[in-house]
C-alpha cells in the first residue's frame, strides 16, 4: 500500500484496542508501528479489524520498490519549486531551502534496502518497542509536558503519540543522523517510490 489513511487520533484509539497493553507507552508505540506498517485504515476501522490487519499484513512501504526514475532531478526540482510557489510558499523561502540541492543517491539506496519492511506487524513491534523506550517515554512526556500540552492544544495530537514517533525515529534524540534533512527529503520527493509521501513534507520543511 502506498498511502496511510489514518490520523493521530484514530491511531491512538485503535492502538488501545489492538495492542491490548496495560501501559500507555506500548499502546501508543503500537499505533505508530501500525501506521508505519503501511496498513491503510479508515476512520470506520474497528480495533478488532485493526488487530486482524496488523497480524495478517506484512510491512510494505510501496509496491514500487523496484521502480526506475526517468526524469532528470534538475528538471523535477525546477517543477517542484514552481508548484511550491503556486501553493503560496514565499519565493525567498524556496530559494533559501533549495539553493544548490542535489540528488543523494545514497538516500535512495538506503530507502530501498530497509529490511524492516519485510517484517510482519507483530515482528516489527517486537523489534522496535523496546523496554528502554517504554521506560523513557513517560519520563520524556513529564519532562516536556508544557511543550506537549501546547502542541496538543494547537494540533490535537496527544503527547504519547508524539513521543512514540520521537522514540521510534531517533530514540528520543539520541541518533539524529548525518545527512541533510532538506537534501534527503528532496531526494525522496523526487524518487518514484513514494513521492506522494515526501512532497508535502518537503514543502512543510
Amino acid at each position: 500500500m502506498t498511502r496511510i489513511e489514518i490520523n493521530a487520533r484514530e491511531a491512538w484509539g485503535m492502538a488501545r484496542g489492538c495492542a491490548r497493553a496495560s501501559t500507555v507507552g506500548l499502546a501508543t508505540l503500537a499505533a505508530v508501528s501500525l501506521a508505519s506498517a503501511g496498513v491503510a485504515l479508515t476512520a470506520g476501522t474497528t480495533a478488532a479489524q485493526a488487530a486482524q490487519a496488523a497480524q495478517a499484513s506484512p510491512i510494505t512501504a510501496s509496491a514500487r520498490k523496484n521502480c526506475r526514475n526517468t526524469a532528470r532531478f534538475a528538471d523535477w526540482l525546477a517543477s517542484f519549486k514552481q508548484e511550491a510557489r503556486q501553493e503560496g510558499i514565499p519565493a525567498p523561502a524556496i530559494r533559501a531551502a533549495l539553493r544548490g540541492v542535489t540528488l543523494d543517491r545514497s538516500v535512495i539506496r538506503s530507502d530501498r534496502r530497509q529490511n524492516i519492511f519485510s517484517l510482519s506487524f507483530l515482528q516489527f513491534v517486537k523489534k522496535l518497542v523496546s523496554a528502554n523506550r517504554l521506560r523513557r517515554g513517560p519520563r520524556m512526556i513529564a519532562k516536556h509536558r508544557q511543550t506537549f500540552a501546547r502542541a496538543e492544544r494547537e494540533f490535537g495530537v496527544p503527547p504519547a503519540v508524539i513521543t512514540a514517533f520521537w522514540g521510534l525515529e531517533s530514540d528520543f534524540g539520541s541518533f539524529m543522523g548525518k545527512k541533510s534533512s532538506i537534501r534527503s527529503l528532496a531526494t525522496l520527493a523526487y524518487d518514484c517510490r513514494r513521492p506522494e509521501l515526501f512532497r508535502p513534507q518537503l514543502k512543510a520543511a
